[in-house]
């Protein structure tokens, strides 16, 4: 399911890149693109660790991997709120492109798998 989630998500995330462009601006464009590739990374990188939990079946690395991940996360979101041009519409507007990617990619499979029948 992730082949298909990514490159929606990516499209989606570029189509709210110009959408924020054209009526907040440079800033919310550039914050929105960071949104999306934080929430990009984000999802490869639970489809990584979560393979690596599968192949191991490991509680502790498990949670190891969860408290580190948020804990990167959440530094670099502090961090990212300091930047002077960090516009917080835009990130959000960023990290939704995932939401969007994800239900399209369920609509296209479902129309897709509609016709192949």
């Amino acid at each position: 399911m992730i082949k298909v989630v990514a490159p929606v998500t990516i499209v989606c995330s570029a189509i709210l890149a110009v959408v924020s462009l054209l009526i907040w601006g440079q800033d919310s464009m550039e914050s929105s693109l960071l949104g999306s590739a934080v929430m990009l990374i984000n999802l490869i990188g639970i489809w990584f660790f979560w393979k690596l939990v599968f192949l191991k079946k490991s509680i502790a690395f498990v949670v190891l991997v969860i408290i580190f991940k948020y804990l990167i996360l959440g530094v670099i979101l502090w961090n990212l709120t300091q930047a002077p041009w960090f516009q917080p519409i835009g990130f959000l507007i960023g990290l939704s492109a995932l939401l969007f990617g994800m239900v399209l990619s369920v609509f296209f499979k479902n129309v897709l798998f509609k016709i192949k029948r």
